[in-house]
């Protein structure tokens, strides 16, 4: 794959890791990246990153648990709103822990509010 350009695609977990890399290399490709986390700190520093070396008109963040349903639902309403229609999505929010998955129980997995 050698280019996205244009494509919205939105990347959770980017503050970091995984997440942090591959929103990295999406718009590295050219692609208007949105991009999610749970810290504000970090995200923050990997937004400033991307819109000085792409533009602020191909970069959009927000704070998003995506345990939160609704807090997800806003954060694509407003990617779709600031960038156009999502053609992508890379999901890579860690939200297990650190622990083996089938030692992990499913309470673990919803939101508890």
């Amino acid at each position: 794959m050698s280019s996205l350009k244009a494509k919205v695609i939105a990347i959770t977990g980017a503050a970091s890791g995984i997440g942090n890399a591959t929103a990295k290399h999406i718009a590295s490709l050219g692609a208007r990246v949105s991009i999610s986390d749970v810290n504000e700190e970090l995200l923050s520093s990997v937004t400033t990153e991307l819109t000085g070396l792409y533009g602020a008109e191909n970069v959009f963040s927000k704070i998003v648990d995506v345990r939160d349903r609704k807090a997800v639902d806003a954060w694509i309403a407003e990617t779709v709103e600031k960038l156009g229609p999502l053609d992508s999505a890379a999901n890579v929010a860690g939200v297990l822990g650190r622990q083996a998955a089938d030692n992990l129980p499913v309470v673990r997995l919803t939101r508890q509010s």
